[in-house]
């Protein structure tokens, strides 16, 4: 399933800083919601990007949603 391919590919991001987790994934239409909770800094985005290259369709959106509410705009699928 396409959500579980971004958990395996977010939790091997997030591994990047102590204490970091994924607490969810979610396809919400064309964009996909990575939730995190980290302490400061959060991992680079442009690894994330990277990580999901061949895991999910080109095209899709990415969010990183943190557990302050704020929504980092990663980029597109390619």
């Amino acid at each position: 399933m396409l959500t579980a391919r971004v958990q395996t590919a977010a939790d091997a991001w997030v591994q990047q800083v102590p204490g970091a987790e994924v607490v969810g994934v979610d396809l919400v239409s064309d964009e996909l919601h990575v939730q995190v909770r980290t302490p400061d800094p959060d991992p680079p985005v442009s690894t994330l990007l990277d990580a999901l290259e061949g895991q999910v369709p080109a095209g899709l959106d990415v969010v990183v949603v943190t557990e302050q509410g704020e929504r980092i705009e990663v980029g597109t699928t390619r």
